[in-house]
């Protein structure tokens, strides 16, 4: 190819010229080689991301959906061929791995949902470090990918990597936030919120904030479908133990206050001072009750 300079507007003319081969070839050689030929190159605060993403978005504004669908294509080809390369350093696999699962996610290819899945499942990426510190490997960035992509907004496929990841330090928020985000499934937090619980005091993650923002969904979720009677209802050494938990997490989450009883959870907004209560539900229970395994004794 011959390199010529051009902006980002200029170059977007320019690829919009181009067939769905040579868009793949050039995605190729800009992500795995660094070649940006033709275009001259990226400004002082661009990445390989934010310069694929503004195409992407450009294409879309521009209702261009043969380019987006090109973009799309290669982005896809690209992971394809990096997740079958066994040869890669692990210096370049680094760096490769996160462009991709974060174009993934943000340009929303579903066409990489099964491949992405099937990685996960296999645990391909688990132990590889990421260089973003202790707590998160490759795997912790495919999964930001995996369970961001629109096709996954109901993840019942995902139930087994999400059951089996939760419990590590480097996976329990994308995988909590992935679970109660899924459709019916906000009360299913319930269950695993002590793991998180159990991270809050000197964690290196968001564990606080993402225990927030689970509050604030219980907060404004209507459960009015889940109106079954319990079977049996709690003892009071399962609300005991529950409320050891939760005096744990009050310690910790400003503006909230929350309290279990034979009625019902009670979520106290200490900044509106508005009490939300759920009522004590046949689900409800369940998850109350197998949550209690996560709970360490005092």
């Amino acid at each position: 190819m011959t390199k010529y300079k051009t902006t980002p507007n200029e170059f977007f003319e320019e690829i919009t010229k181009w067939d769905e081969k040579k868009v793949c070839e050039w995605v190729y050689q800009f992500l795995f080689n660094g070649y940006t030929s033709p275009y001259a190159g990226l400004g002082k605060l661009q990445t390989e991301v934010s310069f694929l993403i503004h195409l992407d978005k450009e294409s879309r504004d521009r209702n261009n959906t043969s380019l987006r669908k090109n973009l799309e294509k290669a982005v896809v080809n690209c992971y394809t061929k990096f997740s079958d390369n066994k040869k890669i350093v692990l210096k370049e696999k680094r760096r490769i791995a996160m462009t991709l699962f974060e174009l993934i996610g943000e340009m929303e290819i579903n066409d990489s949902f099964e491949r992405l899945k099937e990685d996960a499942s296999n645990e391909k990426y688990k132990g590889i470090d990421a260089g973003e510190g202790p707590h998160v490997d490759l795997h912790t960035f495919l999964l930001k990918g995996l369970f961001g992509l629109e096709k996954n907004k109901e993840r019942h496929s995902l139930t087994q990597i999400i059951d089996r990841d939760i419990h590590d330090l480097k996976y329990s928020l994308e995988c909590f936030n992935a679970l109660y985000s899924s459709v019916g499934q906000k009360i299913s937090g319930i269950e695993y919120m002590p793991i998180l619980v159990n991270q809050i005091e000197g964690a290196n993650r968001d564990v606080e904030r993402t225990l927030k923002k689970y509050i604030e969904t219980l907060e404004k979720s209507d459960f009015s479908c889940f109106n079954r009677t319990p079977e049996e209802k709690l003892t009071n050494g399962e609300i005991k133990k529950f409320s050891y938990m939760l005096n744990i997490l009050n310690e910790h989450i400003e503006g909230y206050n929350i309290q279990i009883g034979n009625d019902g959870l009670m979520i106290h907004n200490t900044e509106n001072q508005k009490i939300t209560v759920i009522t004590i539900t046949h689900k409800l229970t369940e998850e109350i009750r197998s949550s209690l395994n996560y709970i360490p004794p005092k």
